[in-house]
């Protein structure tokens, strides 16, 4: 990890470039990711190379990424923490309103992100704080404090993480393994990531305003706070296509690939099929989430009884077979000696 961090050297269009080969679709977001990326990590370089800029004043680029449930966020932020070689935790916004966030939960994020980065502080220092759902601490304002579901309040739980943004110490301890006696770490060359769907924030407009995301109860000095705010779109049916056939493990169809080899069963697809299955999950508007619910939907009896049947060491996956699942198994089933078609429902 240090190492490779000591060599940084991608400029923003190459970590767009490597970007597409993993992530289908969120063209602007890409551009924009890439461009706080290639910034953010040129300086750890150059801290690396100069340890007195540690010292001098650092504008950060901490980044929000928000858009709808499956448009990839999540994703994205490991792509690109993978491409720079950043430690990466992730954690929920949520459960910083059941806890309240107190310090101990300050120091907690920091000894994860110290045990991500293999207790190397000098990596640790630029890794990726990722908080998710931090739409989920806020509440638009109507009579009284904002508060959350839980009962604690936000504006609390939004001063304890934008305290945590800035140049905050944590004293590390012993816990976890780590140096008794070890110094002091500050957060602030770490790089904050928020990601929520903020459902209704922008109504019908194309650019959001720091007063929309305030209106919808975050607070001004947070939003201030995260100066790259990036807005993921709904996925089109032909991306999520193009995600299906992808020859990687981005598509949910590679899981059964391997399922059906591991029994020396060849799974192949056509492409009208893949049609169908991405506008059916289009149509569920939850993402790349709905791909795998339509394609387990699709296949789940295949995967039951394909495995303990001759069926010529071949699948097919058809428009039939995603039309009507249960008529096409019976029909290749119906291939197979030693099957008995009423144990089929």
């Amino acid at each position: 990890g240090g190492k490779r961090l000591a060599e940084f050297r991608l400029t923003p269009r190459e970590i767009k470039a490597a970007l597409d080969k993993r992530v289908i679709g969120q063209t602007e977001a890409k551009k924009a990711l890439a461009v706080a990326f290639s910034e953010h990590y040129h300086h750890a370089r150059r801290c690396l190379e100069e340890p007195e800029r540690l010292r001098r004043h650092f504008h950060k680029s901490n980044i929000l990424l928000w858009g709808p449930s499956g448009s990839g966020k999540s994703h994205l932020i490991r792509a690109a923490a993978e491409l720079a070689a950043a430690p990466l935790i992730k954690t929920d916004a949520t459960k910083f309103s059941a806890t309240g966030y107190v310090g101990r939960d300050v120091a907690d994020i920091v000894t994860q992100l110290v045990e991500a980065a293999d207790s190397d502080l000098d990596v640790a220092q630029f890794g990726i704080v990722h908080v998710d759902e931090v739409d989920k601490i806020c509440e638009r304002r109507t009579s009284g404090p904002l508060s959350a579901p839980g009962g604690v309040n936000t504006r609390d739980v939004q001063q304890s993480l934008l305290k945590l943004m800035e140049d905050y110490e944590v004293q590390l301890n012993a816990a976890r393994g780590l140096a008794a006696k070890s110094k002091p770490f500050s957060t602030k060359h770490v790089l904050f990531v928020f990601s929520g769907a903020f459902e209704g924030c922008d109504g019908a407009k194309d650019h959001v305003t720091v007063a929309d995301f305030v209106d919808f109860g975050l607070i001004r000095e947070f939003v201030g706070r995260i100066p790259v705010r990036i807005r993921l779109r709904d996925l089109t049916v032909d991306e999520l296509r193009q995600i299906l056939a992808a020859d990687s493990d981005i598509s949910p169809l590679s899981r059964y690939v391997e399922a059906f080899a591991a029994h020396g069963i060849a799974l192949s697809f056509a492409d009208e099929a893949l049609e169908i299955i991405a506008r059916r999950a289009f149509d569920q508007r939850l993402g790349a989430r709905g791909l795998l619910t339509v394609v387990e939907h699709t296949l789940r009896d295949f995967s039951y009884h394909l495995p303990s049947c001759d069926v010529g060491g071949h699948f097919h996956l058809d428009r039939t077979t995603v039309d009507d699942p249960q008529r096409s198994l019976r029909a290749l089933l119906a291939l197979a000696d030693d099957v008995d078609l009423d144990s089929v429902q």
